[in-house]
């Protein structure tokens, strides 16, 4: 469990400690999102429609409902009192000072992810120039107010970029997972092992050539059956089935899945907000809802863009986690903007976190 306390009157900005320095490229991303929830809140307030229209990150020219759903769910509880609080119960002073202690601490949760991943730098900054012009498109253009905002963090240098060969023996997969690897973790790799900007890897030597992920089924231990199944994933050709450990011989990470939890305390100019992370309670419950849709296929070639509306019929190896975690826990491990999934997304998402890594 980490907590972190967040003040309103620019102290975060002086947290310089080595390793809790913003990186900016996590910094621009939780810049635009801040951009998206004050818009929303500036919609409500004059008594326009909550939710606006970006094609793009909707899809078929829906509003972001989805967006909204995530805003509406998030685990928020009064400081004092423990009882729960909803965002849009809030006024619109409230929802704009939270809007902005919230992704400061996103900004700072995803900068640690990026330590521990240097290379989602690099796809984060994809997604922020598409966002960003979006968002420039439609009207919405980072204008001096968001800079002033981001100025209050101060962002870190550069990353180094490195990609390990695909295959690790056996007994590296099990050293690795022995202890670590327990019921209703998620295997994730990519495309290519430190490059989770890079969609595809056509080259034929790589097993998993859009990258991959799987529910553990089993504990592993030092007796573990490295041969035997032991986790559910989706794949093109056979949909939702078991594997193997001997499946996993490529570098990939362990993660866990934990709840955020936002602690408030309104008090205007000196509000403070809190973050906490918490493990899930039954990491195992994840396995148990995976478990129930072996034999469902995958999506279907023309859902592959909005794959998540094709579950729970049919799913790609990436929905398959979303979805599960949606009914396990309810809460997203995916972009709340996008109607599709990667392996990349999840890995960076603030629900998830490394337990162990086969290099």
């Amino acid at each position: 469990m980490a907590v972190l306390d967040l003040y309103l009157d620019g102290s975060i900005g002086q947290r310089k400690i080595a390793g809790e320095e913003v990186h900016p490229e996590a910094l621009k991303w939780c810049s635009c999102l801040r951009k998206i929830v004050k818009r929303i809140c500036t919609n409500e307030r004059e008594g326009r429609k909550r939710s606006f229209q970006i094609p793009f990150l909707s899809g078929r020219g829906l509003n972001v409902a989805c967006f909204m759903s995530e805003l509406d769910r998030l685990d928020i509880v009064e400081e004092q009192s423990g009882e729960p609080v909803s965002f849009f119960g809030m006024d619109y002073e409230q929802k704009c000072v939270f809007a902005d202690l919230m992704f400061k601490e996103e900004a700072f949760a995803l900068s640690d992810k990026i330590r521990q991943v240097p290379q989602l730098a690099s796809s984060l900054a994809y997604d922020n120039r598409i966002l960003a012009g979006l968002l420039a498109f439609y009207g919405m253009a980072l204008d001096r107010e968001d800079k002033e905002w981001e100025n209050q963090l101060t962002p870190q240098g550069g990353f180094d970029i490195f990609a390990n060969f695909p295959h690790r023996p056996i007994s590296t997969v099990h050293s690795t997972w022995n202890g670590k690897a327990k019921r209703g973790d998620v295997l994730l790799t990519l495309p290519k092992h430190g490059c989770p900007w890079l969609f595809a890897n056509l080259n034929p030597r790589y097993t998993h050539k859009m990258g991959h992920l799987a529910v553990m089924t089993k504990d592993i231990d030092e007796s573990s059956n490295k041969y035997g199944r032991c986790t559910v994933e989706c794949m093109l050709q056979k949909g939702v089935h078991e594997r193997t450990m001997k499946n996993w011989d490529t570098p990939h990470y362990v993660l866990g899945l934990q709840r955020v939890r936002w602690h408030w305390n309104w008090k205007r100019e000196k509000s403070v907000l809190r973050r906490e992370t918490i493990p899930v309670e039954k990491p195992s419950a994840l396995a148990d809802i995976a478990e129930k849709y072996i034999g469902r296929a995958y999506v279907r070639w023309y859902e592959v863009v909005v794959c998540k509306w094709a579950a729970p019929e049919r799913f790609t190896c990436s929905t398959l986690i979303w979805w599960c975690a949606k009914e396990a826990y309810g809460f997203s491990v995916s972009n709340w903007l996008y109607a599709f999934a990667t392996p990349a997304d999840i890995l960076r998402n603030p629900s998830t976190y490394i337990k162990a890594e086969v290099k």
